[in-house]
């Protein structure tokens, strides 16, 4: 589908990918479509690309593959809302509905297979309004009126929507502005700006934090103040509501200070272990390491002073003949 628009791409970014049909050659693809080096004629494919799949859940087999399990279950437990509801074929992929039923409800989801597939939609609805069903439309007339001049892609119009947000006249462009700014509240990997400016931060403070519930984000709002912690990073967490001073739930409400210091220290607590234990079981681990060599050490000295039996016969036969 890429044709001779897309080939250098492919070949400049996604040439390690495996496909064999699995769909992860376009998964690459879309990732890197807003790169500055991304052709223009290559990127118009991909934004087609992106729609289609936005509107029908069989034009991104690795949702479909992953998810059919889920997307079943979920859709008989909510068999009332209209996302999950048993709907005809043609209407599901004008709609797509069941890729809201999954998006919407992705805590239930349990396939980690299928919980990745979903991560990489909501990366990709963050990062382009295009790729999210029904959100172009439900916002076209107010990005012409506040973010005209904002260039597609790499999470800009949002941002510029969120700004403007008192000034949206849509409410469902409002509703939908905000269910972007929730999932990427819940995980940090899935804003394109908190992937950009605080990769390091991630790395250095909160690796060890489980991605989910907002707890990298909680997590890296402990040590904004931390030298090494950078401004553009600092930025970033503050547009999503995250400071030094608040906590965030993973429903994106700011915690009331108990429940906030639970969170934080639950999040924190493999930290917190160490700095108050640490230096105890350290120096515990010392003196019994410390014994332990020398009863190695007395242990040898015994050792080379008893005399060894088969030597002693051998010197006796000697002495005797």
């Amino acid at each position: 589908w890429m044709g001779k628009e897309c080939a250098a791409a492919r070949q400049r970014y996604c040439s390690g990918v495996e496909d064999v049909g699995r769909a992860y050659v376009a998964v690459c693809m879309l990732q890197n479509m807003h790169r500055s080096s991304m052709e223009p004629g290559c990127r118009q494919k991909l934004v087609q690309l992106q729609k289609v799949q936005a509107m029908n859940i069989r034009f991104n087999p690795l949702l479909a593959r992953e998810c059919q399990s889920d997307l079943i279950r979920i859709q008989q437990n909510h068999p009332t809302l209209a996302e999950c509801a048993p709907q005809r074929e043609d209407t599901i992929a004008l709609s797509g509905l069941a890729i809201r039923c999954l998006t919407d409800h992705r805590t239930e989801v349990k396939r980690p297979e299928c919980q990745s597939a979903i991560i990489n939609v909501l990366r990709q609805h963050s990062n382009d309004l295009r790729a999210k069903p029904g959100m172009e439309k439900a916002c076209a007339e107010d990005i012409a009126a506040l973010c005209n001049e904002t260039h597609a892609g790499k999470g800009r119009v949002h941002a510029c929507l969120r700004r403007r947000a008192k000034q949206i006249k849509s409410k469902q462009c409002s509703d939908m502005v905000s269910e972007v700014l929730k999932a990427e509240k819940e995980d940090a990997t899935i804003s394109p700006h908190v992937r950009e400016h605080c990769s390091n931060e991630m790395q250095v403070f909160c690796s060890s934090v489980e991605h989910g519930k907002a707890r990298v984000l909680n997590c890296l709002r402990q040590y904004q103040r931390d030298p090494r912690f950078s401004a553009s990073c600092t930025k970033e967490l503050s547009s999503l509501g995250f400071n030094a001073t608040k906590a965030i739930s993973a429903v994106g409400t700011e915690l009331a200070s108990p429940e906030a210091k639970n969170v934080l220290s639950s999040l924190l607590r493999e930290r917190n272990y160490w700095a108050k234990w640490g230096p105890v079981i350290i120096g515990g681990a010392a003196v019994i390491l410390g014994s332990l060599f020398v009863g190695i050490v007395a242990v040898v000295v015994c050792i080379r002073k008893r005399p060894v039996y088969g030597i002693e016969v051998e010197q006796a036969e000697k002495e005797d003949a």
